[in-house]
Order: C-alpha cells, then sequence, then structure tokens
C-alpha cells in the first residue's frame, strides 16, 4: 500500500498535468504498474480522477486550483503520522526461530545433505525494501568453476 506522502504527490502529479494514466505515474514517480494502478485507484476513491475508461486515460475530476484544498483533505484524511513502530528482531519472530532450530537439528543430523542445501543462499535484490521484508529475494546459487581443460576445434575456413 503506498503512503500518504506517495499519494499526494501521485495526486500533485495527475491534477497539475490533468493526465490520469497509470503509465505516465510510472514514468515521472519511477514506481511499477501494480503501485502505480493502486495509486490511480485511490485517487478515484478520493474524488480525484473518474473511472478507468477502457485503456485510454482516467478523467481528471480536478481543476489545478483546487489542488491546495484537495492536498490538505488528503492529509486530514490520512489522520496524524504514524509514531515509528517498534522493529522486531528475526529472533523474536517465532517462524524464524522455529526455522533456525530445525536447520540447526538437520545440520547435527545429517551434515552433508545440509551443506548441500545450503549452498544455495537468498540474496537481497535491488529493489527489496524494508516494506517488502521477504519479497525482494532471489534465490543464487553457488558460482560455478570453469571447466578444468578445454579444447577449441579449429573449423576449417572451407566449410
Amino acid at each position: 500500500m503506498p503512503d500518504v506522502d506517495t499519494l499526494m504527490r501521485a495526486a500533485e502529479l495527475v491534477v497539475t498535468s490533468q493526465f490520469g494514466s497509470p503509465s505516465m505515474l510510472q514514468r515521472t514517480m519511477r514506481v511499477g504498474y501494480a503501485t502505480a494502478a493502486q495509486l490511480l485507484d485511490l485517487l478515484e476513491t478520493s474524488g480525484i480522477v473518474g473511472p478507468p475508461a477502457g485503456a485510454g486515460p482516467r478523467d481528471v475530476l480536478v481543476t489545478p486550483a483546487e489542488l491546495d484544498g484537495v492536498l490538505a483533505g488528503l492529509r486530514a484524511a490520512a489522520g496524524p503520522a504514524p509514531s515509528a513502530a517498534p522493529r522486531v528482531s528475526p529472533s523474536a519472530d517465532p517462524h524464524r526461530a522455529a526455522a533456525a532450530r530445525a536447520a540447526a537439528a538437520e545440520q547435527r543430523a545429517d551434515p552433508a545433505a545440509a551443506a548441500a542445501r545450503a549452498e544455495v543462499t537468498c540474496t537481497p535484490t535491488a529493489s527489496a525494501s524494508a516494506d517488502h521484508a521477504g519479497r525482494g529475494t532471489r534465490r543464487v546459487p553457488p558460482p560455478v568453476s570453469p571447466p578444468a581443460h578445454r579444447v577449441d576445434v579449429q573449423r576449417s575456413p572451407h566449410r
């Protein structure tokens, strides 16, 4: 779910340009299609843009002169800024703790199988962020060493 600042920025862009399309939000805000479409849906529920009309852009129902009032309304609808929620450490997460205990038990039972399974690791991708914890990771296999010896066969130029 986009935060209030992102929604207000999207509202400002749509109202000032008088053009409400996901592709415009994607390009100007550098967000994905799902986020851009979700922002437009939120702007629709706020009465800033109309419903989707096929593949074209949505009708913008607010004029640039009304922008300050619209942004104030969005800010008021969002309520007070939430206080910083305490972060839960991974060790306090019961699911991660259970997974760690299971991995330790497997290591004790069959070290070779556990080592083979541990060679494939998960590394964060560039798009990983705190609000998408758990997503944004990809499985990376261990590096493969090149063959010990390779013979290149030269082709005949007459072929």
